[in-house]
């Protein structure tokens, strides 16, 4: 098939398919850390609009519902600091669900107004397993009150707070004033022992009860005080500035994917840089300064996309798979001010939003579903990769390098080249993963999948763009070509398909033969018995089709009385 002369393919040089391969490479050995972190993310996006689009759980209050609280002007330090205190029990659930699907957890904290215990006497938290019934004992109840750490004991230590000491309950402070508290607390048990023990010796009963009741709320209280992810200043900042406030959390999460993202570039990004300044060097292309320099260059480089591909996947990630909310929030807004326009009371309007908001999660648009399925996936990460690679292309044509033409030819190259390799490299990962098992087969997988997938479309595309730049390409040649190219993806399938069956059947073969070899060498060793183990080796090479020159002791010792030379 005869290429175009006038397409200027080298524009997109080698090296720049050596660094779009890297970039692919790094974006899919951090598709994990974006899945978790993303997901994270996204419990704090829920916690500020109040609907999760995904499960389609509406919250009964969200950061933005609550900002929007009335105040009275007369009152208003009072009015906020209690709607702050609302604002902290939904952050606190965003928070705790974030941290949780960061570390791989299952278990999810809720609210009881979400789970229809609206006003719940004892507990403003509980903690569900993943069914979403309700762990036992995990009962939680929010208390940020007090103008500083001491006022918060005298309030907790007040008899308010008697039912919750008396059904030991955990009591949830401001993570601000939880070491004070806790200081303050234990200096306090102190005080009140030499007390009791000063009453025992006076033989003072009355004071005795008295101290001994004092003493055990105090020891209560130290037992069920419980951190919470917030402080004071950020439950304030919630109720005032809900938006930036959730921004400025999933900006922490993304940092933080960011941060594990480009550990795992320095990793894979640095592994192939050994590789290829390895080469380089052998083959007398650089020395070995230039080849160490280069290798930490390209280290550094992969890293940094390993934090970009990383922090900016898990935004992404986290507003995909809520993808539809606005839609939702928005139904039920409209419905609750259209029945209040239309004089019907609070509780009517609320019903009618509710109404609204079900029939908007049940005809959620296939694009929102389809977003949310594709979360999912490594798509997040893709997206971000396929940026960066376009947004080179867009540098060459704003620089004059190459015209409007080429510009669009590129970054239709780029674009399909990165999907290409970023589909081989999940193929190929998931079926050397499965084979060889672990990580490593995985990763190798993705690389040979990668590679394939970019050369094998880079080549197409460079040939039927060329064949179609042609000005008077007649429409039976135009035909004929589609047709090839149809035939080589059918080609190309097949090829894979063959090469992943013959490379699993080679693979699974071989390591049940080293299974099987190695199980017999260790027992071997453990009855130490020489010839069990020069057979059990012996078997190891004659599966590489090695000839042996002794298969036991007795033949081993004829090999050594010999003039033969002892072959290593």
């Amino acid at each position: 098939m005869a290429v175009n002369s006038s397409y200027k393919y080298s524009e997109r040089n080698e090296d720049e398919h050596i660094d779009t391969l890297k970039n692919v490479a790094t974006a899919n050995a951090n598709s994990e850390i974006v899945q978790r972190f993303g997901s994270a993310a996204k419990e704090h996006i829920v916690a500020l609009n109040g609907v999760d689009a995904e499960s389609g759980k509406v919250l009964n209050r969200s950061l933005d519902s609550i900002s929007k609280s009335k105040v009275n002007p007369n009152n208003e330090a009072t009015n906020k600091k209690q709607q702050a205190g609302f604002s902290a029990e939904v952050g606190e659930t965003a928070a705790e669900n974030a941290e949780n699907i960061i570390a791989g957890k299952k278990e999810r904290k809720v609210r009881a107004d979400d789970i229809g215990q609206v006003n719940d006497p004892l507990y403003d938290h509980y903690t569900v397993d993943v069914d979403g019934t309700i762990i036992s004992g995990s009962g939680s109840q929010m208390k940020f009150v007090g103008n500083d750490a001491a006022d918060c004991l005298q309030k907790l230590s007040s008899k308010k707070y008697d039912k919750y000491l008396n059904s030991d309950t955990k009591l949830e402070i401001p993570n601000d004033y939880y070491d004070k508290v806790k200081t303050l607390n234990s200096e306090k048990i102190a005080s009140l022992e030499r007390q009791l023990e000063s009453a025992k010796q006076k033989g003072d009963s009355a004071l005795i009860e008295k101290k001994q009741r004092e003493l055990e709320k105090h020891r209560k209280i130290d037992k069920n005080l419980k951190k919470s992810n917030l402080s004071n200043k950020d439950a304030m900042f919630a109720r005032n500035n809900p938006k930036l406030y959730t921004t400025k959390q999933v900006a922490g999460i993304a940092h933080r994917a960011g941060v594990e993202g480009a550990k795992s570039g320095a990793y894979v990004g640095g592994t192939m840089a050994i590789i290829e300044n390895a080469v380089a060097m052998f083959q007398g292309e650089k020395d070995i300064d230039e080849a160490l320099i280069d290798g930490v260059i390209d280290t550094g480089k992969a890293a940094t996309m390993g934090y970009g591909t990383s922090a900016v996947g898990a935004v992404v990630k986290s507003e995909m798979q809520n993808s539809g909310a606005r839609t939702i929030k928005n139904a039920g807004e409209k419905a609750y001010k259209d029945a209040i326009a239309k004089g019907a009371n609070k509780r009517a309007a609320k019903k009618a939003a509710e109404i609204a908001t079900e029939e908007a999660i049940n005809s959620l648009s296939p694009v929102s579903k389809t977003l949310q399925n594709l979360s999912k996936t490594n798509v997040p990460s893709m997206i971000v990769t396929v940026t960066v690679e376009t947004g080179k292309v867009m540098k060459r044509y704003l620089s004059g390098e190459i015209d409007g033409t080429e510009c669009l030819i590129q970054m239709g190259e780029a674009g399909t080249s990165i999907i290409a390799s970023s589909l081989g490299a999940v193929a190929y990962g998931a079926t050397l993963g499965t084979v060889l098992g672990g990580p490593i087969g995985t990763i190798v997988g993705g690389l040979v999948g990668a590679v394939i997938g970019q050369v094998m479309t880079s080549l197409f595309y460079k040939q039927l763009v060329g064949a179609l730049q042609e000005a008077k390409l007649a429409r039976e040649e135009r035909i004929r070509i589609e047709a090839e190219c149809e035939s080589a993806i059918v080609a190309i399938r097949q090829y894979r398909d063959e090469m992943t069956y013959v490379m699993g059947a080679y693979l699974s073969d071989m390591s049940d033969s080293f299974d099987t070899s190695l199980n017999q060498i260790r027992s071997a060793l453990n009855l130490n018995d020489t010839d069990a183990f020069i057979l059990s080796a012996s078997s190891i090479t004659e599966k590489f089709e090695s000839n042996l020159q002794f298969r036991n002791m007795n033949e081993f010792e004829l090999l050594m009385q010999s003039d033969a030379a002892l072959v290593l």
